[in-house]
């Protein structure tokens, strides 16, 4: 039974089922009865064991004391990204959270609809941040990181020349793990694909049915896509993003070539 069978049998997201198999949340004694119906588990001593674990499963994720602080969808998103092993980002606007600067971090957090939140607010997603690069950039178990950044990321300047070019050198150290493909689509591109706003596709060890996309919009809404029929549409869009893009090495030459302009 795949994962989206078994989502769809117990009319469930097949988000929830992943991170409940991933055990990146609690899992409720209901919810334990109804998969052991679904799966014809009939043995009392197991189905016992497994009702009592769920008991005392329901353990806090680890940016639990930053909830309050999330956008709407984004601890869903978290879930999923900690049992990813491919992250593939497309931005067209700024710099992945995950390989941000403390510098351009903080420049991002003074603008748009940031200007909304409160200090504890900035301080919180600044903390959620860097747990996020320390879990995602470092360990044996880091996943596989492919993002393709439009010219424009790399052109718009945060704060002052200086805390670009500090960011975008970076970047630059980041590609020299191999785990970090950088790839930049330059405006000589053109108009490459009909998904024009960023978005990030998961990749999960199970195979293409767990795979998921994360989509959030200039308002911080954002969407989470785990479906069959809605997960394609951008691994196609971003197939075409990467060809259209300059190879690796070109484009940390070029990367390098912005940085050296910012005087």
């Amino acid at each position: 039974m795949t994962q989206e069978h078994a989502a769809d049998e117990l009319e469930w997201s097949l988000s929830k089922l992943i991170r409940i198999e991933a055990g990146t949340v609690g899992v409720a004694v209901t919810d334990v009865k109804a998969m052991l119906s679904l799966y014809n588990v009939t043995d009392a001593e197991l189905i016992s064991q497994l009702i009592s674990m769920a008991r005392v499963s329901r353990q806090r994720p680890w940016w639990f004391e930053h909830r309050e602080d999330l956008p709407a969808g984004y601890a869903t998103y978290l879930g999923l990204e900690e049992e990813a092993t491919g992250l593939y980002f497309f931005q067209p606007i700024a710099i992945p959270g995950i390989l941000q600067t403390n510098a351009y971090a903080q420049s991002t957090l003074q603008g748009g609809a940031a200007t909304e939140l409160s200090d504890d607010e900035r301080s919180s997603r600044a903390t959620l941040r860097r747990l996020r690069q320390e879990r995602l950039l470092g360990g044996d178990s880091r996943p596989r990181i492919d993002a393709v950044l439009d010219e424009a990321v790399l052109r718009r300047i945060a704060s002052d020349p200086a805390t670009m070019r500090d960011q975008l050198n970076h970047l630059l150290r980041l590609a020299e793990d191999p785990l970090i493909t950088l790839r930049v689509l330059p405006f000589t591109a053109g108009f490459v694909s009909t998904i024009s706003g960023p978005f990030i596709i998961l990749e999960f060890p199970d195979g293409a049915d767990a795979d998921a996309v994360y989509v959030e919009s200039a308002l911080m809404i954002f969407q989470i896509m785990d479906r069959t029929d809605g997960v394609p549409p951008y691994r196609k869009a971003f197939g075409h993003l990467a060809d259209a893009a300059l190879d690796p090495q070109a484009s940390l030459a070029y990367i390098a070539q912005i940085a050296a302009e910012l005087t």
